[in-house]
């Protein structure tokens, strides 16, 4: 597999939400004319809310 060429990026108001997404009969029949078609990977993250001075505190003091 060569360099990232892109990102796609969807937000959801919650898990629930992005599989229900995910397993609709709409997105199932969109991914079939995708798969085949180009490589990819699919995530779903519970990326949640973090607010700036709590993110990457393993670099702070460095």
């Amino acid at each position: 597999m060569g360099p990232l060429q892109g990102i796609v990026l969807i937000e959801f108001p919650d898990m629930a939400a992005a599989r229900a997404w995910y397993e609709s009969p709409a997105y199932q029949t969109a991914k079939q004319h995708r798969d085949g078609a180009a490589d990819g990977e699919f995530f779903i993250v519970d990326g949640g809310l973090v607010a700036p001075a709590d993110r990457l505190p393993q670099l702070r003091n460095r």
